[in-house]
Order: C-alpha cells, then sequence, then structure tokens
C-alpha cells in the first residue's frame, strides 16, 4: 500500500467517525480505479480494500468499548449521587429529563418515572416556572451552562440551581448534568419566625 493510501486510512482512523472512513473508502476506492488504468493487480486492490474494512470493523469495536465504558461510568456517577443531600440530575440533549437522584424526588415530591421527560416542570412553584422554563430552554437551546438559579417547589423549599453540558467527542451536546442545592424549607422559614 503507498503512503498516501495509509494516509487517508490513518487519518480516517484517528477521527474516528463513520464519514470520515466512508470518505477514505471512497477515496481509497478512486485510487483504485484509476490504479487499475495504470496496471495495479487485483490483488493490491483487494488487499488495499479489505484493509479499510478491517480499519472500519476496529473503529466500531473501539466505539461500541468506548459507549460501553461511558454508559457504565454514567452509571457508577448516579448511585454515587443517589444518596447525597444535594438534588441531581442528568437530562438528554434536548433537556428532557433521563434521571434525578432520591434528594430531588423527595424535595419534588415524585417519583422518577414523574420526573422524567418534561414531567420534572410539574414540580416547580407557579410562580417561578415560566422564568424557570424560558431561562432552561435558552440554556439548552444554545448548548450554554444553566444558572445558578433560584426557584421554589411546589412544596415551597427554595433551591439554587445550575447544570452544564456533557460534551461527545466532535463537542456536540449529549446531555446535562445538574445540581440543586435546598436553601431553604417551608418547615425552615416557619422555626425563624
Amino acid at each position: 500500500m503507498d503512503d498516501a493510501s495509509i494516509a487517508i486510512i490513518v487519518g480516517a482512523a484517528l477521527t474516528s467517525t463513520v464519514p470520515a472512513l466512508i470518505a477514505a473508502y471512497s477515496s481509497v476506492r478512486t485510487r483504485k480505479e484509476n490504479s487499475s488504468q495504470h496496471g495495479m493487480s487485483q490483488d493490491v486492490i483487494r488487499s488495499l480494500t479489505d484493509e479499510v474494512r478491517k480499519n472500519g470493523e476496529i473503529i466500531s469495536e473501539v466505539h461500541a468499548m468506548a459507549k460501553a465504558a461511558s454508559y457504565e461510568t454514567r452509571i457508577r456517577n448516579r448511585a454515587a449521587l443517589s444518596f447525597t443531600s444535594e438534588l441531581w440530575f442528568e437530562t438528554d440533549s434536548a433537556g428532557h429529563c433521563v434521571w434525578v437522584n432520591n434528594s430531588w424526588l423527595k424535595y419534588a415530591g415524585m417519583l422518577q418515572g414523574e420526573a422524567l421527560g418534561t414531567g420534572w416542570g410539574n414540580a416547580i412553584h407557579d410562580e417561578d416556572s415560566g422564568e424557570l422554563f424560558e431561562a432552561w430552554d435558552y440554556a439548552v437551546g444554545h448548548g450554554f451552562d444553566f444558572g445558578p438559579y433560584e426557584f421554589r417547589f411546589k412544596n415551597g423549599s427554595l433551591v439554587s440551581s445550575e447544570a452544564s453540558p456533557m460534551f461527545a467527542g466532535d463537542e456536540s451536546v449529549i446531555g446535562y448534568i445538574g445540581r440543586a442545592v435546598v436553601l431553604s424549607t417551608p418547615q425552615e422559614e416557619t422555626n425563624d419566625h
């Protein structure tokens, strides 16, 4: 295999993307077609094609392993955050809730299934919900950090919440991880008076 073909394949492998592999395969294929006009043997062409295919399979395996490791890490992190006093949550790239911890559920007065998707919004006090949703939608729509932002749950608990985007290897936002700290509860405010 010549240096140009190797560079094309290595470049695709380093970027680790399917479009890059497709482009590399197309480029090598074009080179093969041009080479066949210049007498390159079918064995060399087959070898080149097999090498591109093998590299694609290797990259697919690496992607699958990285995805599995990422998933396992997220599960471990969720388990570690499940019983902290801070209120933790995770969303998808559209800002829809995919997980909240036990403390979040306690203060929101919800079950896990009720908080998923956009259901978490049902726990926000009516006076705070419009402004909160607007700020959240703006942050998610632009891939920005959110907060810190203070709001009340319907039970009267005042919290300060913030979230940061999680990025994929290509810098695209894949979701948000966030936390809220309870500043006061209705019971605390009653005891202060």
